[in-house]
């Protein structure tokens, strides 16, 4: 089961003075409060992956043809 971590980010995009658009990161429940995870979150029409540890860190974005190809092979 994954949960949300309540995070929120704000898009590198955006400017001070416009909308923006925010993601919400989730976790898997499993991994409890210390333990070393990865965080998901959707953005328009990617998956975005991060270490848990360092949110601030770089970002691996899986575009969704990609996660569905992926996900068919995992099968």
């Amino acid at each position: 089961m994954i949960e949300s971590t309540g995070v929120w980010r704000k898009s590198s995009h955006s400017a001070t003075e416009s909308a923006c658009v925010e993601l919400s990161w989730r976790k898997a429940s499993f991994s409890g409060t210390e333990s070393d995870c990865v965080e998901l979150a959707w953005a328009d029409t990617s998956l975005l992956v991060r270490d848990s540890k360092h949110p601030e860190g770089p970002t691996l974005e899986l575009p969704t043809p990609t996660l569905i190809s992926f996900a068919q092979r995992a099968r």
